[in-house]
């Protein structure tokens, strides 16, 4: 398959987030992941630790990314760059949603060790809630 239709693939919905996987194993791509996501005003998601280096395209909106004990703002375009180990928070601080590309390439002997069959690795790179930021 040349084409994959995104507006055919499943989405997961939690609150102020919205993402789908317009590239995982399930559609014949054992090497790598490719998620496509929006956080809505406030929203956050985790980063957690993985041995693997990823990115994220920062493709609309204005951010703050929360790692190694201090925060660095953003605005699109840019891109993420998250070395081997890194584990932080990405939020949106801005006034319209901020939407995400997230690529990582996968080592498939370490995808079978911490992925179960039928999850996708970026479940497990960027996970959590919206958060409320005057908390």
């Amino acid at each position: 398959m040349h084409v994959i239709d995104h507006s055919t693939l499943p989405r997961v919905h939690e609150a102020g987030r919205q993402r789908f996987a317009a590239v995982h194993r399930g559609l014949g791509f054992a090497s790598f992941e490719l998620w496509v996501e929006t956080l809505e005003v406030d929203a956050g998601a985790d980063i957690l630790p993985l041995d693997a280096a990823r990115v994220v395209l920062v493709l609309s909106g204005h951010g703050k990314l929360f790692i190694d004990g201090a925060a660095q703002r953003f605005h699109a375009p840019c891109s993420l760059m998250l070395p081997i180990g890194t584990e932080g928070r990405v939020v949106n601080i801005g006034a319209e949603p901020l939407r995400l590309v997230r690529a990582d390439v996968v080592d498939q002997v370490l995808v079978d060790r911490v992925v179960p069959e039928g999850e996708h690795l970026l479940d497990r790179l960027l996970v959590g809630p919206s958060v409320d930021l005057d908390a």
